[in-house]
């Protein structure tokens, strides 16, 4: 995929989300545009649907015209013996969904929250005295690192179609620059993206080890900047843990079986009731309509419970990788980008005149009148709280 098409499926994604949010689920069942979007066309010509469809058909035929013999009697016991398969199939179908709906929810959660440590780290470095030089490093690196962290979730994404479009699209970097060379250096987009969000953090961290040093960021602010570097790696890391912690195969291979097994059945049991002496609509239409409904059903949710537990591919399902790292990069170039109505230098001198000016006498305060020069009048107290005592 090039960076074009990964802007565009991106696009789809979000006219997705945007449509559910705007949905009302009473009419949306007729909302036929849309089908496209659904699982329904997916199923309707899966391998499955039409063996599902092959089985009615067979047995619905050679019952019909004999060859199959129909006594009701018979029929009843043959309806009889499937009782119970419902629930076994039923309890693996919702177990399997229910923990792909989990991973979904779980990997949403960890990219947002690494979003969102990007801006608390931002605001950090804004409201310290460092530069604006240094500040715009910290966002570069820290979205860079970001970048870096989805290469190689999945084959979709790599340093060309996603760090290098939307580095040139943010201005993070150029090709003759440093950190452009660092990822080639480090094979990030070939191979996966961990070595290149980890050395970008690094490079962060130490920027902040510097303005403590420097005096350009107390040690609380430098702290709280840290824990959210170490939050913000301990994510993307889980997104990578993610992609080894994976479904078991065979239990997967379980669940299909089992469910497409159970659907033969019902199809052949469905057949059964299309007898010479059976109408059409007690043999045939609500049959048919009843297989239909189980079917989708089923399939519906083995279909969607695949996709749901790797959101980083090529699904409409998946999550919008890219607009979560372009959105990420606008909203922290907004936050170094503020400028706060405070002259930091004069504000620093003027903190430490009021302190000194406010300590208790004796105590070596810089710019102290000693009691013997200025007694312990009036002259000797700092010129504010002089004023409020006399008004």
């Amino acid at each position: 995929m090039s960076y074009d098409d990964t802007k565009h499926a991106d696009l789809r994604r979000k006219h997705l989300l945007h449509l559910t949010r705007r949905a009302d689920p009473l009419h949306l069942v007729w909302d036929v545009r849309h089908l496209t979007y659904t699982a329904l066309p997916r199923v309707v010509r899966s391998v499955n649907m039409l063996c599902i469809i092959g089985a009615y058909a067979a047995s619905a035929v050679t019952t019909r015209l004999g060859v199959w013999s129909s006594e009701s009697a018979m029929l009843v016991d043959e309806m009889d013996s499937i009782d119970g398969m419902e629930l076994l199939v039923t309890f693996n179908l919702v177990f399997y969904f229910g923990y792909c709906y989990s991973r979904f929810w779980d990997q949403q959660a960890l990219a947002m929250k690494t979003k969102n440590c990007i801006s608390m780290v931002c605001s950090l470095a804004r409201g310290s005295q460092m530069s604006d030089a240094e500040v715009t490093n910290v966002w570069r690196w820290l979205n860079l690192a970001h970048l870096a962290g989805y290469v190689g979730l999945s084959p979709v994404y790599t340093r060309v179609n996603l760090i290098e479009g939307l580095a040139r699209e943010h201005s993070l970097m150029h090709r003759k620059s440093y950190e452009f060379a660092k990822l080639a250096e480090l094979d990030v987009g070939t191979t996966t993206g961990p070595a290149g969000y980890g050395e970008f953090i690094v490079w962060v961290l130490r920027a902040i080890e510097c303005a403590v040093v420097e005096g350009k960021m107390i040690m609380a602010t430098a702290e709280n900047a840290q824990a959210q570097l170490l939050q913000m790696r301990a994510g993307l890391t889980g997104l990578f843990d993610f992609q080894f912690h994976v479904i078991p195969f065979c239990y997967v291979h379980l669940v299909a079986l089992l469910t497409n097994c159970y659907l033969m059945v019902v199809a052949i049991a469905k057949g059964r009731l299309f007898m010479a002496e059976a109408s059409m609509a007690r043999g045939l239409i609500l049959p048919v309509l009843a297989l239909s409904f189980l079917s989708i059903s089923c399939l519906s949710l083995i279909e969607i419970g695949g996709r749901m537990q790797n959101p980083f591919g090529t699904d409409d399902e998946d999550l919008p990788v890219h607009h979560l790292v372009s959105r990420a990069c606008e909203v922290s170039k907004l936050v170094i980008e503020s400028k706060p109505p405070i002259n930091w230098t004069h504000a620093h001198q003027h903190a430490l005149h009021s302190r000194a000016d406010l300590a208790p006498q004796g105590q070596g305060a810089p710019n102290e009148s000693s009691a013997g020069d200025k007694g312990e009048g009036e002259e000797a107290m700092h010129p504010q709280l002089l004023a409020s005592l006399n008004a």
